[in-house]
């Protein structure tokens, strides 16, 4: 087997049958053959996880924190996602040894800069922070997070907000980028405290909408942010809208005949 897996050629089916590799030795070498291999082959991803295991099993945190580390040296221009997988690694190694400080250290940082959590970044923090000095630590993170200006930043603040419960935050953030689909998104936890609020968002959106499409789905799209309009309590702006885009678009008259329907 070993043989047959040695003939595999293309960098990424090699890193997956080193990893077939080492199931094998693990099962029919000595210990010592098995730690050859996986030194021989510790910048294979599945390896290295491989061997944090065993140390972190062996209580060796030393090793296991050499590991990481070097995991995310080794990872850092090439395979960024990686990185991310050796910090989580390096936050169990901390809750392992309740190092406060460091789990405090590396939850934040994946919260902060992660796209596949594997922990609850947030609940960690919460816990390991305590109540006196929450949101204070919480302000900073905020800071942080706007200070970043990436693309997926919007989406951290929203689940801030909504796990703080601070809806005026949660309909200030809505108010940046309004959007049809945004609007719905935030609804579930904005209806409540702001459904005018809502509504005037709703409306506006679909004023826009209606510029910039044409045809039966998306008329029957525009009746169905319609239909949310009225349940949120605002069925006098629902005949606003209705009465304006009839003048407006007399000619369309597929929107006239769903436009009825609401």
């Amino acid at each position: 087997i070993i043989s047959c897996l040695n003939t595999i050629d293309g960098k990424y089916e090699r890193n997956i049958a080193r990893a077939f590799q080492l199931e094998v030795i693990s099962k029919f070498k000595d210990a010592e053959e098995v730690r050859k291999f996986m030194n021989d082959h510790i910048g294979n991803f599945s390896i290295r996880k491989a061997a944090i295991k065993k140390a972190m099993a062996d209580e060796n945190f030393e090793e296991a924190i050499k590991l990481c580390k070097a995991g995310i040296k080794y990872d850092k221009k090439e395979r960024p996602g990686f990185v991310k997988t050796w910090y989580d690694w390096l936050l169990k190694i901390a809750q392992a040894q309740n190092d406060r400080e460091k789990i405090i250290e590396y939850a934040r940082f994946l919260f902060i800069d992660n796209f596949s959590a594997e922990q609850d970044y947030y609940q960690i923090l919460k816990q390991e922070v305590g109540q006196n000095a929450w949101n204070d630590f919480l302000e900073d993170m905020i800071k942080d997070i706007n200070a970043k200006g990436n693309w997926g930043d919007k989406d951290l603040l929203r689940q801030i907000y909504i796990r703080e419960k601070w809806w005026d935050r949660l309909l200030s953030l809505l108010k940046e980028s309004p959007s049809l689909l945004n609007i719905e998104i935030y609804e579930e936890y904005l209806a409540k405290t702001y459904p005018q609020e809502l509504v005037e968002l709703y409306a506006a959106c679909l004023v826009n909408y209606l510029d910039w499409n044409t045809g039966r789905k998306h008329y029957q799209t525009v009746c169905r942010y319609l239909r949310r309009m009225k349940k949120l309590g605002g069925t006098e702006k629902v005949n606003e809208l209705i009465e304006y885009f009839k003048e407006t678009y007399p000619k369309r008259r597929a929107l006239m005949e769903e436009l009825d329907g609401v």
